[in-house]
């Protein structure tokens, strides 16, 4: 059998991808996990205690935030060094995005807001997806579906939809990928 140099360094190339992204899927995992019971719990909220879904969705998106900082910090001390402030400022790039898109849609339609921020999110996981792990890419292209079927399908179930599919996708896929 022959050596053949150009095959060998390919193969590694594509293990060293390989491990790059079972790392980002095991550092996300735990984190997706967190957003979808976020999405579970608010969503919810909206269904079941109409009067109390602001003070209830506030609360878990604090989850989920604190929950994503502790989940970047984490995988930043078990992966290779990402400058914190780039990390920073795509986070808040993506924080202002989502307060603009709201401001502009405004709390008159708030399953329109819904569906426009879910839509964001999931296009923000394909992002993510498609440079750390098509994994996480294909949850996006998963949760784009469920919004846009949610919305444009059973528009009177949405909330109870976006609750139960979105966040349990986000959820059971987070769980999964930290498992792998």
């Amino acid at each position: 059998m022959q050596f053949d140099p150009e095959q060998a360094r390919k193969d590694i190339e594509t293990a060293t991808q390989r491990a790059r992204a079972f790392q980002a899927y095991a550092a996300a995992g735990p984190v997706i996990a967190v957003w979808g019971l976020v999405w579970i719990v608010t969503n919810l909220a909206k269904v079941l205690a109409p009067s109390q879904a602001a003070v209830i969705g506030s609360a878990a998106m604090l989850v989920g935030i604190a929950a994503s900082i502790a989940g970047g910090l984490l995988a930043r001390r078990s992966s290779r060094p990402r400058p914190p402030l780039k990390s920073a400022l795509g986070g808040a790039t993506f924080a202002g995005l989502l307060v603009a898109v709201l401001a502009v849609a405004g709390p008159a339609d708030m399953q329109a807001a819904s569906a426009v921020v879910g839509l964001i999110v999931a296009a923000a996981y394909v992002f993510v997806g498609l440079m750390t792990g098509a994994r996480i890419a294909w949850l996006g292209l998963a949760l784009g579906l469920v919004v846009l079927a949610a919305w444009f399908g059973a528009r009177p179930a949405f909330d109870l939809i976006l609750a139960l599919a979105g966040g349990g996708l986000l959820a059971g896929t987070g769980l999964w990928l930290w498992r792998q």
